[in-house]
């Protein structure tokens, strides 16, 4: 037989085997297209909702927070579907704090704002190489802008803003490196009242910004640099300082001490920030932050208080460097009548515990200190606290008749940190061991000072309650109310 025949057969077959399959080609395009149309007609419920509800979910949603989650951005409900897209886009407050994320759309994410104020926050994503681009984007949106706060990981010659700022109120800038870039200059800032410096060179600081007008300045320099700065600042009401050196140039202070009269609030950071309080008067100080070290502060305090003539209320101090005997000297050199709130940070490095300070803070002490003590706060506790010697203390400052000049303790908040290590645990201190019979009995005693009305915080791990009464504790947690600022 020829090959002909044969070949030409085969032919057929395959047109024949072609017709079959295009003929079930076309009725699944059919079923596609009945199926697609039926899809276009459902009615998704969270779609029926008007488009101001949507909007105020969408608005809950979002969550504009340093650190936040990028997913709970703006920019990700507009990748939903069509109609969640055009609900955000029409959103303008969704949209008015922009987010260190996405910082290759600031154009597009800043033109969706609407005529609202906006924040601009943009942290380590900036490199020089895009500064003129970021610096014409923003130029186009300074007169919204209420806050400004740009973090950079690498130092430049300079930034160069352009204004007006008439509504920018805080203004943030840090640069990771040495400290050789220049403070930008905001002119034309009438209400600017927050400003947040670190790793800058204050060559030009004079002229940069409107100095006078600050409220509030947190600042990473030289204690001398800070000094000279605030001089210049009568009306802030809140300063930080973190300064770990004095400078390397000779720094001779003014004889004559700043006065900054609306100050209420200062907070330093590190020991060397503590020299600035010898050249200071703040008459209405009510709250002081501060590290403690070995370099009499208590002498320095004395000295700040008559110079002031203020009566603080509020003392934090991070303990992290010192021991038992320092922090309870401390308290009873410095000047702290009229203290009615002490808060102790870094008291996990506290290795001989917190003792003494529950005896000289309790009522039945001779010498005892902080008569106008309201609130106390151990923070990052690491240590075993001697449970009934704490509930003593507490009972004491809490009778039904306070001394003449003694103020009654209201609440008491104790926040242990992670690694605070179980007082049973194996190779524990014998002598750190309480018996459990007196620890439930003081427990039942804080259960009754809490149903008077003590305020009483407890956060941190759990192996007291493996070891205690667990129905006292149940019924503490129960009461657990936070401490009162």
């Amino acid at each position: 037989m020829s090959q002909g025949p044969r070949l030409r057969a085969r032919l057929a077959e395959i047109a024949r085997q072609i017709g079959v399959l295009e003929a079930k080609i076309a009725v699944l395009r059919d079923e596609q297209q009945s199926v697609e149309a039926d899809l276009e007609g459902l009615v998704y419920p969270i779609l029926t909702l008007p488009n101001e509800i949507t909007s105020e979910i969408f608005f809950q949603y979002v969550d504009v927070e340093i650190g936040a989650d990028p997913i709970q951005s703006p920019m990700y409900l507009t990748w939903v579907c069509r109609s969640w897209r055009d609900v955000a886009v029409s959103t303008p407050r969704l949209w008015i704090n922009f987010q260190r994320h996405f910082v290759p759309f600031l154009p597009l994410w800043l033109s969706r704002t609407g005529n609202l104020p906006v924040t601009v926050q943009i942290i380590s994503l900036l490199r020089p190489c895009h500064d003129a681009e970021f610096l014409e984007t923003f130029s186009k949106y300074s007169s919204r802008c209420e806050k400004l706060d740009l973090r950079l990981d690498e130092p430049r010659p300079s930034l160069g803003l352009s204004g007006p700022f008439p509504r920018l109120e805080t203004f943030r800038f840090n640069v990771y490196g040495d400290a050789t870039t220049p403070i930008p200059v905001l002119h034309d800032a009438p209400s600017l009242r927050q400003v947040h410096l670190g790793g800058v060179s204050f060559e030009n600081w004079r002229t940069a910004l409107p100095w006078a007008q600050l409220t509030k300045l947190v600042i990473y320099a030289t204690v001398f640099m800070c000094h000279e700065v605030v001089v210049c600042t009568p009306n802030l009401e809140h300063l930080q300082l973190t300064s770990n050196h004095t400078g390397s140039r000779p720094e001779t202070f003014p004889p004559t001490p700043a006065s900054l009269a609306r100050l209420r609030t200062l907070i330093l950071d590190e020991f060397w920030s503590f020299e600035i309080l010898r050249h200071l008067v703040i008459p209405d100080l009510k709250d002081l932050s501060f590290s403690l070290g070995e370099n009499g502060e208590a002498n320095v305090l004395k000295s700040l208080f008559k110079r002031s003539k203020c009566s603080p209320r509020h003392l934090s101090v991070d303990v992290m460097h010192a021991d038992e005997a320092m922090i309870t000297e401390f308290l009873e050199r410095a000047p702290l009548q009229s203290i009615q709130k002490l808060t102790l940070s870094g008291t996990s490095m506290v290795e001989d515990g917190l003792d003494s300070l529950f005896t000289r803070l309790s009522a039945k002490h001779e010498k005892m200190i902080l008569p106008s003590l309201k609130h106390l706060v151990l923070k990052g506790c690491g240590l075993a606290i001697d449970v009934p010697l704490l509930v003593d203390m507490l009972a004491s400052r809490r009778p039904a008749q306070m001394p003449e000049g003694v103020e009654k303790i209201k609440s008491f908040g104790v926040t242990f940190c992670e690694e605070a290590r179980d007082p049973f645990a194996s190779g524990a201190d014998p002598r750190r061991i309480p018996q459990a019979s007196i620890v439930n009995d003081a427990l039942t005693q804080l259960h009754s000072l809490m149903s008077e009305g003590l305020g009483f915080n407890l956060e941190g791990p759990d192996w007291y309650s493996r070891h205690f009464d667990v129905s006292v504790v149940e019924e503490i947690y129960g009461l657990l109310t936070p401490s009162d600022s």
